[in-house]
C-alpha cells in the first residue's frame, strides 16, 4: 500500500521558481509522517530523480530517541528510479534524505514506502546467497542482533547482474520532460551532437533501427552521417533514408563533415549495431551544460537481444587511467567535444579506431576533463551472453624500474602467536628480494616464551629491529610508533600474519606507490584456501567499507576484468601496503584517538584522497592473509567497535556513500558487484 508524504527541505535546499536547489552541501530533505517508518520494522522505499542529476546514492539519516545518527546508502535512480530495503532503526524519531552531492537545480521524489517481511528476504537469500542466510541465523542464535540484520541484507536485498532485464522494469521510467526531466536550458541553441556509421559493416537493419532511436530522441539537435566507401555504389536502402530524414547523411570522406561542425558540438563514431535510449542524447547535453570543463564523456553501455530483453550491463567507474591502459572499458559510448580549431584533426584521428584513439586522447586531457555520465548511454543489437560483460583485456607496456629502488622501512605490529610472525619473517629474509629495506617489529606485549625467544633471536640480524610498546591494543599507534621509529623513503604496512607468494613482491608494491599521483597502494590478499581476502575496498559496502570480491576463487577476472592489472580504489586494507613517507607524514599518519581498531586504513586513505592522491590495488603483488589471526575474529564486531564505526559514520557520510570507482547502480550488500 502506498503511504502518502512530504518532503520539506531541511537543510541546505531552497525552493527556486518551484524547483527544487541545493544552496548548499550537504542538502537534506525531512521526510514526514515518521509514521511512515516509525510502525515498520523492515520497508522498501521507491523514488525517482531527473535523468538530468547525477544518479548519486541519495544518503538516508535516521535520528533516534537516544540521540544516535545512522546514515544508509541508497542505489542511484540509474534508470530514473530506484529502491531500498532496509531495517528502520529502533527508536527512530526522525527520517531525513539527501539526495545530491553537488549544488543546483535537482528534481527528487519518494514513490511509496511499503513494509517488508524479513522472511521474504530470508527465503530470497536461500536461493541466491544461502551462505549469507546462514550467517543470519548463527549471528542471531549467538544474540549479535545487528550482525543478524546485516546478514539479512547480504543473503536478500541484491540482484544478479545476469538478471538485468528484470531489475531494469522495477527501476525504469518514461522520460518526463513536462516533470522531473523538463529541460534546463534552451534546447533549441544547444550544441549538435554529430554521429558517425561507417556502412563497411553496418546491415539495412541495423542503419534502420539505429535512426529510428534517433529520430526518438527527446534532444532533437543530431546528425548522422554514414559514411561509404569512396569505391562503392550507394545503397538503395541508403538512399531511402537520407530522401526521408534530412538529419541523415552520407559522404565519402571524413574531411566533408568538417564544415558542418561548430565549435561546442560534440562527436562520436559509433560501432554496427548501435542503439540510443529514448533520453540518451538529452542526457549527454545536459551532463555537458553542467560540466563545461568536460571535454571527453564517457557514459555507460548495455546490450538488447531481438526479443527485447536487456542483458550485459556495462557500469563502469568513473575515470580510471590506470584501469583503461589495462581494460581499455571506455568502450564505445564515447564523445569528444569539438574545439574551437581542429576539428578536422580531431575526426582524422579518432577515425577508423575510436576505441584506441579516445583512450590516447583521454590520457591527455587535464584533470575534470574527462567526465563519466553514470546512465546507458549507447544499446547494443546482441544475443544473451553473446556480448561479455566486461571489454578485452589490454597488454599495456610495463612501467619501467626505478633507476634506483628507495629505502622502504616495514612496518609489522604484532603480539604473541609465534608461528604467524616467524612465516612472516621468514618470508621477509628468503622470499623478498628487494634491495634496500629495514623491517621494525612493533611488540604490544608479547607473554609467550616462544614468541619472546623469537623477538630475541630477531636482535641478530641487521635487517630487524624490535620496538616495544605495550599496552591496550592500538593499531593506529602501534603503525604510527613503526614509522616513526627509523627513517625511509617509502613506509611498507605489513600484518604479521601475512605470508609472500613470490620475491618480487615487494617491488610490485613499491613501483606504483613511487608515481606523484598515488597515494597507498595495497596487494591482492588470499586466503589459505586460494579464496580472495582483499582486492579492493568499496566505500559503503556494508554500511562503512568493505571487501569486494570478499571469497571468490583468486582466478577470478573480476567485473570488467577488474583484478586483471592495476586499478584505481578508494580504499585498500593496511595488512600490506607501501606509501611514500612525505605522503603519510603530510596527513598525520593513522588516527590513533578516534580509530584505534577499526576503520583506520580506510580513514587513512580518505584523508589522503582529500588532498588529490589516487590509492591503487595491484594484483602483481599476492600474498596469503590469515586474516584478524593475531588479534582473534569477533561475530559481534559492530558493537565492539561501535565508538569508531561511529566516529568513521560521522565524518565521512557524504563521501562513503558514493564511491566513484563502484557504479551506483551497484547492491552495497553483496561481495561481489550485483545490481542494488
Amino acid at each position: 500500500m502506498v503511504s502518502p508524504f512530504t518532503l520539506v527541505p531541511e537543510q541546505g535546499i531552497e525552493i527556486r521558481r518551484g524547483r527544487m536547489t541545493a544552496v548548499a552541501t550537504p542538502a537534506w530533505l525531512s521526510i514526514s509522517p515518521v509514521t511512515l517508518f516509525t510502525t515498520r520494522t523492515w520497508v522498501r522505499i521507491r523514488y525517482r530523480s531527473s535523468f538530468f542529476d547525477d544518479p548519486v546514492r541519495p544518503l538516508l539519516r535516521f535520528t533516534t530517541r537516544s540521540g544516535e545518527v545512522l546514515h544508509d546508502a541508497m542505489t542511484g535512480a540509474f534508470a530514473g528510479g530506484g529502491e531500498w530495503i532496509g531495517r528502520v532503526p529502533p527508536g527512530t524519531m526522525a527520517v531525513s534524505v539527501s539526495p545530491v552531492t553537488r549544488t543546483g537545480q535537482f528534481d527528487f521524489t519518494l514513490e511509496s514506502v511499503e513494509p517488508v517481511s524479513p522472511l521474504h528476504l530470508f527465503w530470497r537469500g536461500l536461493f541466491q546467497a544461502w551462505k549469507w542466510t546462514a550467517g543470519s541465523v548463527i549471528a542471531r542464535l549467538l544474540n549479535a542482533r545487528r550482525e543478524a540484520r546485516q546478514a539479512l541484507r547480504f543473503a536478500g536485498t541484491a540482484t544478479p547482474l545476469s538478471d538485468y532485464h528484470r531489475w531494469m522494469q522495477t527501476r525504469s521510467r518514461d522520460f518526463d520532460p513536462a516533470g522531473l526531466d523538463a529541460p534546463r536550458f534552451d534546447w533549441t541553441t544547444g550544441p549538435t551532437t554529430r554521429l558517425l556509421l561507417s556502412l563497411n559493416a553496418a546491415e539495412d537493419q541495423d542503419v534502420r533501427a539505429l535512426l529510428t532511436s534517433l529520430q526518438r530522441q527527446a534532444y532533437a539537435r543530431w546528425v548522422l552521417y554514414l559514411v561509404r566507401p569512396n569505391d562503392g555504389a550507394m545503397p538503395a536502402f541508403v538512399t531511402e533514408l537520407v530522401e526521408n530524414e534530412p538529419r541523415c547523411r552520407t559522404v565519402t570522406d571524413i574531411a566533408d563533415i568538417v564544415p558542418d561542425i561548430a565549435a561546442g558540438d560534440w562527436l562520436s563514431i559509433l560501432p554496427h549495431h548501435a542503439r540510443f535510449p529514448d533520453h540518451a542524447l538529452a542526457c549527454l547535453m545536459e551532463h555537458a551544460a553542467r560540466n563545461p570543463d568536460a571535454r571527453l564523456i564517457y557514459g555507460d553501455e548495455d546490450a538488447v537481444d531481438a526479443s527485447g530483453r536487456l542483458h550485459a550491463p556495462i557500469l563502469k567507474p568513473d575515470w580510471s587511467p590506470l584501469f583503461e591502459q589495462t581494460v581499455g572499458y571506455l568502450g564505445d559510448a564515447v564523445f569528444l567535444k569539438a574545439p574551437e580549431a581542429g576539428a578536422d584533426g580531431l575526426l582524422s584521428t579518432l577515425w577508423p579506431n575510436p576505441r584506441v584513439e579516445s583512450r590516447h586522447i583521454a590520457m591527455t586531457l587535464p584533470p575534470g576533463a574527462v567526465s563519466h555520465l553514470r546512465r546507458p548511454l549507447l544499446r547494443r543489437l546482441s544475443p544473451v551472453d553473446a556480448l561479455a560483460a566486461h571489454p578485452a583485456v589490454q597488454s599495456p607496456e610495463p612501467p619501467a624500474d626505478p633507476s634506483s629502488w628507495p629505502r622502504v622501512l616495514i612496518v609489522v605490529p604484532t603480539r604473541d602467536r609465534c608461528s604467524l610472525l616467524r612465516r612472516c619473517v621468514q618470508g621477509l629474509r628468503e622470499r623478498t628480494d628487494y634491495p634496500d629495506f629495514h623491517c621494525v617489529i612493533v611488540d604490544n606485549d608479547s607473554r609467550e616464551p616462544d614468541a619472546l625467544a623469537l623477538l630475541k633471536s630477531l636482535q641478530a640480524d641487521a635487517r630487524f629491529t624490535v620496538l616495544h610498546r605495550p599496552g591496550p591494543f592500538n593499531f593506529s599507534a602501534l603503525s604510527n610508533d613503526g614509522a616513526r621509529s627509523l627513517p625511509s623513503d617509502v613506509i611498507v604496512f605489513l600484518n604479521n600474519d601475512v605470508e609472500m607468494l613470490s620475491a618480487d613482491w615487494l617491488r610490485a608494491l613499491v613501483k606504483p606507490a613511487l608515481r606523484p599521483q598515488t597515494g597507498i597502494v595495497g596487494a591482492l590478499l588470499e586466503f589459505p584456501n586460494r579464496k580472495i581476502q582483499h582486492a579492493g575496498v568499496v566505500l559503503g559496502l556494508g554500511g562503512d567499507a568493505g571487501h569486494i570480491y570478499h571469497s571468490e576463487p583468486v582466478a577470478t577476472r573480476g567485473y570488467l576484468g577488474q583484478l586483471t592489472g592495476e586499478r584505481e580504489v578508494s580504499a585498500v586494507t593496511a595488512a600490506c601496503v607501501a606509501i611514500e613517507r612525505k605522503k603519510f607524514e603530510a596527513v598525520g599518519g593513522f588516527d590513533e584517538v578516534n580509530l584505534p581498531v577499526e576503520l583506520n586504513d580506510i580513514d587513512l586513505c580518505l584523508r589522503l584522497s582529500e588532498r588529490g592522491f589516487v590509492h591503487v590495488l595491484t594484483p602483481h603483488a599476492r600474498l596469503i592473509h590469515h586474516e584478524s589471526a593475531s588479534r582473534g575474529f569477533k561475530t559481534n564486531g559492530y558493537t565492539v567497535y561501535a565508538r569508531e564505526r561511529a566516529y568513521f559514520d560521522a565524518r565521512w557520510a557524504q563521501v562513503i556513500r558514493d564511491d566513484p570507482y563502484f557504479h551506483p547502480a551497484l547492491s552495497l550488500y553483496f561481495l561481489r558487484p550485483a545490481l542494488g
